[in-house]
C-alpha cells in the first residue's frame, strides 16, 4: 500500500493566516508552487514571517542591509520560523532634491506601505520584520504595520559616524553650508570637493538627527522595533545581533497575538 502524503500542516498549527496558502488538499498545488523556489514540508510547516528589506546599491543609508536582511532571516530560523523575504524600495531624498525628482519621494511613502500591505495580504503572512532606511521609507512601514495589525518589526537602519578632514568632523550641515562658502568665496572648491569625498566614513542615514534617523528613534516609541535599536551605528556587528534579535522576536510573538494596534 503506497505511503499517504501529508496534505497540509497539523493541529499544532491551527490559526495561522498561512494556513490559507498552504493547508490542505485544496492547496496542493499552491504547495507545489513554493517548493518550486527550494521550500520544503518542514518550512511550511512552521509560522512564515514577511522580510520586507529596502536594500540597495546606490543609497548610503540602504547599502549594507542585505547583511541586516540574512541576520534577520537567521534569527526567524533559529526560533522557528520561516522566513519569506521581498524588496521594497527608498527613493532617496538627499539624492533627489532640489529638483524634479523631488516630486516623487513624498508620494513613495504611501506605495511603501502600499507594497508591504499588498505582500503580506497577498501571502497571508504570519508575521512581519521590516528592514528600512529613510525619511519617507520608516513611515511607509509604520504605516504598513498599522493597517495589517500583525505582530511586526521594524529594523532601523541606522546613522554613520562623522566624516573627518584635516582633523575638522564633518557633518551633513557642513556640506550644506560649504556650498554656500565657495559661492561667495570664502572656501576654495577643493576642500569642499574633498568634504564631498569623506563626508560619509561608511554606510548609514548620515551623521545626525534629521528626518530619517529621527524616524529610527520614534520607532522605539511606537513599540515598533526593539529597545535601544534606533541608534545602532550602521554595518555595525552590534546592528547584526540586533536583527537576529528582531527575526527571533517576530516569532516569539505570534502566539501573543502582539499586533501592532494593541501594542
Amino acid at each position: 500500500m503506497p505511503e499517504s502524503r501529508p496534505t497540509g500542516r497539523g493541529p499544532a498549527a491551527a490559526g495561522r493566516r498561512s494556513d490559507r496558502q498552504f493547508l490542505g488538499l485544496d492547496r496542493t498545488l499552491q504547495r507545489a508552487w513554493i517548493k518550486g523556489a527550494g521550500f520544503t514540508d518542514d518550512e511550511l510547516e512552521r509560522p512564515l514571517v514577511g522580510v520586507a528589506n529596502t536594500v540597495q546599491d546606490f543609497s548610503p543609508e540602504n547599502v549594507h542591509l542585505r547583511s541586516v536582511g540574512e541576520a534577520v532571516k537567521a534569527g526567524i530560523r533559529m526560533a522557528g520560523g520561516t522566513p519569506l523575504e521581498f524588496n521594497a524600495f527608498h527613493v532617496t531624498d538627499s539624492e533627489a532634491f532640489a529638483g524634479a525628482s523631488m516630486r516623487y519621494v513624498l508620494p513613495s511613502r504611501d506605495v511603501v506601505a502600499d507594497l508591504v500591505e499588498l505582500m503580506a495580504q497577498g501571502h497571508a503572512m504570519d508575521a512581519l520584520v521590516l528592514i528600512g532606511s529613510g525619511d519617507k521609507v520608516v513611515p511607509g512601514m509604520a504605516m504598513a504595520a498599522a493597517r495589517l495589525d500583525l505582530p511586526a518589526l521594524v529594523v532601523y537602519g541606522g546613522p554613520t559616524r562623522h566624516g573627518e578632514h584635516d582633523g575638522r568632523k564633518l557633518f551633513l550641515e557642513t556640506v550644506y553650508d560649504g556650498v554656500a562658502e565657495v559661492s561667495r568665496g570664502a572656501l576654495d572648491a577643493a576642500t569642499l570637493a574633498a568634504w564631498e569625498d569623506r563626508l560619509f566614513p561608511g554606510p548609514g542615514a548620515c551623521d545626525t538627527a534629521t528626518s530619517g534617523n529621527t524616524a529610527g528613534i520614534y520607532l522605539e516609541a511606537l513599540g515598533l522595533s526593539l529597545p535601544g535599536s534606533g541608534t545602532v551605528p550602521a554595518a555595525s556587528n552590534a546592528q547584526i545581533r540586533l536583527a537576529k534579535q528582531a527575526g527571533s522576536g517576530s516569532c516569539g510573538c505570534w502566539p501573543r497575538t502582539c499586533a501592532r494596534r494593541r501594542c
